[in-house]
């Protein structure tokens, strides 16, 4: 009698258990399977809106297990203006990238509080098979307006490989972007001057392009454009232009050198290559990866604003001889043929060998130490994106970081780098680009350039 009790208590437990058993399973299932995904669907936007009714509102729009419906309107003073809705996707996208735009049919006050509102719904199962939904409402800022560019003060010309200095308000309410750009396309950074509104900044062109008109674009939040010319009276420049033979003594002596000095640092071993391809490697990629490394320690400016900008004219090397031009499109030959080129981007002076090398301006050390062709090398910043270098240096006096004036020692001249004899290699460089330094050793020029602009914007604004 107990074994059949028994007997019938476990065929009830039975059913019990695949029942649990099949619960479990269906509930793992339902955990782990993306046909029951949790997540909401996400938007890539941010807080608010801005909008110029003009230009399409860029919307990604994305979900874990794929969109099925969405909806988006705008609503104002009650009324809701539909702008794109989709129902039923078949293919259920996880990402889309949508742009809205707004018919002015629809006649949207611009002065009116107005709000985007979305909607998107999943295609997953959860909560009973209805999926995730998502109801976001934005701000939208309405701005038709441009930004307002006007200029106070600037240099009266830029010569081609020289620098120029402007001075100008911008307003917007929604600025975002503001920039001075080269009809070449290189950009240079802005730096704010004396008073909310106003700008400075200091721009310089490279040699070798063939335009170079400059031009100050301004754009706000909602897309609203604005480019304005810089009237500069421009003037084009020739550069000296030489041909330089290259000798035996030279390939193998100077080239073989820093080509193996370049080698074991990079811990290679080279063998088998022609010197005049070792000669092409060091004048053209060599060059050109030096250079690259000097524009990334040069091309920066501060964030602080500027109130003067107080700069002496330079003297790199007291009482010394010029040997080198600025710009001079150098041509290599061998045996009668061109083999190479190359800008020279500096002015080369020399002296006594081994000659100290003061710094003529206050400023701070972004890099001291090698630099390929360059050989040893100190970078000054000056302010502004004002940069100098100093390079062929025997040794450096100073290391990065280190705040200098004018006196400091911070080398001396040596034959480090590409260099045969012992000179200085004096480069300045405005914002990553290399200008002419000539200008920059003239008194004359800097007063008419940069003094009296800024002492004429000041009066403009009204210190």
């Amino acid at each position: 009698m107990r074994n059949f009790h028994y007997r019938k208590k476990n065929k009830t437990k039975i059913p019990f258990l695949i029942g649990f058993v099949l619960f479990m399973i269906v509930a793992v299932y339902i955990y782990m399977s993306n046909d029951f995904e949790r997540e909401s669907p996400k938007i890539n936007v941010g807080d608010k809106v801005y909008w110029n009714l003009q230009k399409p509102v860029p919307l990604e729009i994305s979900d874990n297990s794929g969109i099925k419906s969405y909806k988006i309107s705008l609503i104002q003073e009650g009324k809701e203006i539909l702008l794109e809705e989709k129902k039923s996707l078949k293919d259920y996208p996880k990402k889309i990238n949508l742009e809205l735009n707004y018919s002015k049919g629809r006649m949207l006050s611009t002065n009116a509080k107005t709000i985007l509102k979305i909607e998107i719904e999943d295609k997953s199962l959860w909560n009973f098979f209805g999926g995730n939904e998502l109801e976001k409402e934005l701000e939208v800022v309405i701005d038709e307006k441009k930004p307002l560019v006007n200029i106070i003060s600037k240099s009266y010309a830029l010569i081609q490989g020289g620098a120029g200095l402007v001075i100008f308000e911008a307003k917007d309410e929604h600025l975002s972007e503001l920039y001075i750009e080269s009809s070449e396309g290189r950009k240079f950074g802005v730096s704010k001057f004396l008073k909310d509104g106003f700008f400075i900044a200091l721009i310089s062109n490279d040699l070798r392009d063939k335009s170079f008109k400059m031009y100050i674009d301004a754009k706000d939040k909602a897309g609203n454009f604005t480019k304005t010319y810089i009237p500069f009276y421009y003037i084009n420049r020739t550069y000296q232009t030489s041909k330089i033979n290259l000798s035996e003594k030279f390939l193998d002596g100077k080239i073989e050198q820093l080509f193996s000095e370049i080698s074991s640092k990079a811990g290679t071993t080279v063998s088998g290559i022609d010197r005049l391809d070792k000669f092409k490697f060091i004048n053209e990629a060599l060059r050109d990866a030096n250079y690259e490394f000097i524009a990334k320690y040069t091309s920066k400016i501060s964030n602080e604003t500027i109130r003067d900008f107080n700069i002496k004219p330079f003297i790199p090397l007291i009482n010394s001889a010029k040997v080198g031009s600025f710009g001079d499109h150098r041509f290599y030959q061998y045996n009668g043929k061109d083999v190479s080129q190359s800008y020279h981007m500096g002015i080369d002076f020399a002296s006594t060998e081994n000659d100290k090398i003061p710094v003529s301006n206050s400023g701070t050390i972004v890099y001291a130490g090698d630099n390929g062709i360059y050989g040893n090398t100190v970078i000054v910043d000056h302010g502004l994106g004002l940069y100098t270098i100093y390079s062929h240096c025997t040794t450096v006096a100073v290391s990065e970081g280190t705040k200098v004036r004018e006196g400091d020692i911070i080398g001396y001249t040596g034959t480090t780098g590409l260099a045969l004899g012992d000179h200085l290699h004096f480069g300045i460089l405005v914002q990553g680009i290399e200008t002419k330094p000539e200008e920059w050793l003239d008194e004359n020029w800097i007063k008419a350039n940069i003094t009296n602009i800024i002492s004429d914007a000041k009066k403009t604004i009204g210190e």
